[in-house]
């Protein structure tokens, strides 16, 4: 058992939401850049459930080449998907600059 909240959607739904169509009970809020690893690729798309507000996460993966046809593992999809329940998180970053010189510091 997950110790994450989950939500059964099907994958018509899914799809229709990571094609950016927003005719359904999903629609697309983010979709990450394509991560490579060799000849595979994987991306994350964030989902808002318009009902309630909620986002779900869903990850999808292709192989192939810029030069080719790509195949995309979402193809095969078939029936029901049980997504993540996901949050934004904020994240402060530090980054590290010179410092000026002033009249104490000449």
């Amino acid at each position: 058992m997950s110790k994450y909240i989950t939500k059964s959607f099907k994958v018509e739904e899914i799809k229709d939401a990571m094609d950016d169509w927003d005719d359904g009970a999903l629609v697309l809020h983010k979709e990450h850049d394509w991560v490579s690893e060799d000849k595979y690729e994987y991306c994350t798309y964030i989902l808002k459930e318009k009902a309630t507000g909620n986002y779900f996460s869903v990850d999808d993966s292709r192989s192939g080449s810029y030069y080719s046809d790509w195949y995309y593992d979402s193809e095969d999809w078939e029936g029901a998907m049980a997504l993540t329940q996901v949050e934004p998180e904020k994240v402060i970053e530090v980054n590290w600059v010179a410092v000026k010189k002033n009249k104490e510091n000449k």
